[in-house]
């Protein structure tokens, strides 16, 4: 099992597009974090999230692509970031298993 924790930020200044070079913004950290915990199965993956327990969503492997329901879930970002570092790790040659995915944000509060 793997645990990791990120704080949360807060724009003091600046817009929240604010992303090119050239364009500041002030952000301070929070002392609210989202902790995240992986852990391996053998027979599903899953990603459950406190804030969203009635949402888990379960998922399976075909070969090594993420199989799961694409019905409407609020962990559109979470898979994103997943199916970039998958594809990473695919390009290093890396095997990929299942795993569930644990979240849960004081950001949120």
């Amino acid at each position: 099992m793997i645990t990791a924790q990120a704080p949360g930020k807060l724009y003091v200044a600046g817009e929240y597009a604010v992303v090119e070079t050239g364009f500041p913004a002030i952000i301070v950290a929070l002392d609210q974090f989202v902790t995240v915990t992986v852990e391996a199965t053998k027979h599903f993956g899953s990603i459950v999230s406190e804030q969203y327990q009635e949402n888990s969503l379960y998922w399976q492997r075909q070969g090594d692509e993420m199989v799961f329901d694409n019905r409407d879930n609020p962990f559109h970002y979470i898979l994103s970031a997943i199916k970039l570092t998958e594809q990473y790790a695919r390009e290093l040659d890396k095997p990929l298993a299942l795993y569930k995915l644990y979240i849960d944000s004081q950001l949120d509060a």
